[in-house]
């Protein structure tokens, strides 16, 4: 798996196995390392248009509303594929395409 928008769990150096969305190209991810954006389910305040909510079994393998948190990035420095569990819509990619522009400044 290493399609921009694709969703799975994978190893994040000094976090653990976590739900993440690979938001780098495909060029990028085969010929270099898949750039990715975590997701987690806890709750909290989010001021900022950093963080992108997930409805509730919008992704299969997430089971309850979550957020791609875009301001949190990491480059998978691993050989160890990604665990698919689905892909984001071309409607929902948006919303991380601004969350990622708010997060970079462009």
């Amino acid at each position: 798996m290493c399609e921009r928008g694709d969703v799975g769990w994978a190893p994040l150096p000094g976090v653990g196995h976590k739900p993440v969305v690979v938001v780098s190209t495909r060029v990028v991810s085969v010929a270099l390392r898949p750039v990715v954006a975590r997701i987690t389910s806890v709750k909290r305040d989010r001021p900022l248009p950093t963080a992108v909510a997930l409805d509730d079994g919008e992704v299969p393998g997430l089971p309850r509303r979550s957020w791609i948190v875009c301001h949190d990035l990491a480059t998978l420095m691993t050989d160890e594929p990604i665990e698919h569990l689905g892909r984001l819509s071309p409607a929902r990619m948006v919303d991380v395409e601004e969350g990622l522009r708010a997060v970079l400044g462009l």
